[in-house]
């Protein structure tokens, strides 16, 4: 079969992906799952080949699927059984009444909520914490949606949070040691300071609404909202909130320096923080719930790596590649993964993490192909993939659970909102990459 059939059956299988998950025809692992099998189907390949590419596809992502299990079920159970809450508190009544104070602790509730790089942490613990204290201060829910998707967009740079793992296992790299050794971690603080920076700046355009009166439609209340939790915290876990923040930073040091590797730091933090909180008879209900928060994760991990060993082994990446490099000017194919972050925010808003999941690894040959290396790419993906915010995107599941939970703030007015705000905050991440020289080892 020739280079231009393949070529084109790769991108229409890419549309067909794309279509199925934004539509909602089905679930983004079926999609990838069905497209994995017809593509193979189509071009003649039987059984013995689809069953070499499923085995080699999944064995790729063991260790993401380790990190899945192990370190998002340690910040979860962390968050249930209420370590964060003697600090929330604290923040709340540090900063008082004041409009641009109260924004300040939102933002700080928001980044400490964020520490296991996942979007449902996030909203559950901000969400319910904030929203009482920002409607008696006149502030727009709106204005809260905008800053935990801001941080998330930092947080998601992280080498355990999904939209990390996702990229890395795609462009064939490993995500902690993308992180650890080639500078990410300057790269998060720095993109820490620009979310603080816009925030502030976002601030005090809504100080001059409430002091206008624009916001007096807001009704103050000091009920706590929608709850983040399933069961109540227990004694014994109040009287362990020490031991587990201690917990907490122990973890946190190891994945950032690698002192404990990162499969095994996470593996053993999870054990410690059901041994701590937990007996026998409930530790086992306690690790369930972290099951339907793992299982969307894992079997979007597992079938994209199937897809990509279907894809590269019956040719079509290759082909699609070449395709790519014939169309673009020969000077610029270098440089497509900063193109790619450039755009990739306003564009991700509408297609969700489809385009990222299809188009991602193609960039990715296109770029390795050129000359430049798979880490190069990586930070450029990574950066522009992050600054997206993991609860900025038309079609997320969480994007929805985060306008629900903020008082039902529609999506048009928080596309409006966040949308353009989140694109400045990605070109400046992608540019940081360029000028300090991240994204080009």
């Amino acid at each position: 079969m020739s280079g231009t059939i393949l070529a084109l059956l790769g991108l229409g299988m890419i549309l067909l992906a794309m279509i199925l998950i934004f539509k909602e025809i089905c679930s983004p692992f079926m999609a990838f799952l069905i497209i994995s099998i017809l593509s193979a189907l189509i071009l003649g390949y039987g059984n013995a080949d689809l069953q070499n590419w499923f085995v080699e596809g999944a064995k790729g992502q063991a260790k993401t699927i380790a990190l899945v299990i192990f370190c998002i079920s340690f910040f979860y159970i962390e968050n249930e059984v209420g370590a964060f809450d003697d600090i929330v508190d604290w923040i709340v009544k540090k900063f008082g009444g004041k409009p641009l104070y109260i924004m300040i602790a939102g933002w700080l509730v928001a980044t400490l909520s964020t520490l296991d790089g996942q979007s449902a942490s996030t909203i559950l613990v901000t969400v319910p914490a904030m929203l009482p204290v920002y409607k008696k201060a006149k502030i727009r829910p709106l204005f809260l949606c905008f800053q935990i998707a801001s941080v998330m967009g930092v947080m998601g740079i992280v080498p355990w949070s999904q939209v990390n793992l996702l990229n890395a296992s795609q462009l064939g790299v490993d995500g902690y040691a993308t992180f650890a050794s080639h500078g990410l971690l300057t790269v998060m603080l720095l993109s820490w300071v620009i979310s603080f920076a816009l925030m502030l700046v976002y601030g005090t355009f809504e100080i001059k609404r409430i002091r206008a009166g624009k916001n007096d439609y807001l009704v103050g209340d000091l009920d706590a909202g929608p709850g983040a939790r399933v069961d109540q915290v227990t004694d014994r876990q109040k009287k362990m909130r020490p031991f587990n923040f201690v917990l907490i930073i122990a973890l946190i040091v190891c994945l950032f320096t690698g002192l404990v590797t990162d499969v095994v730091a996470s593996a053993l933090a999870l054990v410690l923080v059901l041994l701590i909180n937990y007996d026998g008879k409930t530790m086992r209900k306690a690790f369930s719930k972290c099951a339907p928060m793992c299982l969307g994760s894992i079997s979007i991990i597992l079938c994209v790596g199937i897809w990509m060993q279907v894809f590269r082994g019956t040719g079509m990446m290759s082909a699609l590649v070449d395709a790519l490099m014939s169309l673009l000017p020969a000077g610029l194919v270098k440089y497509a993964h900063i193109i790619f972050a450039l755009i990739k925010t306003p564009v991700d808003f509408f297609l969700c993490n489809s385009l990222a999941m299809s188009v991602v690894p193609v960039v990715g040959d296109l770029v390795t192909t050129a000359g430049a290396c798979s880490m190069e790419t990586a930070h450029a993906m990574i950066t522009c993939a992050s600054a997206c915010g993991m609860v900025c995107c038309a079609s997320a599941a969480y994007q929805f659970v985060l306008l629900d939970m903020a008082g039902g703030v529609s999506l048009k007015d928080h596309a409006k909102y966040a949308l353009p705000r989140m694109s400045l905050q990605a070109v400046i991440m992608t540019l940081i990459m360029v000028v300090f020289g991240y994204a080009f080892m």
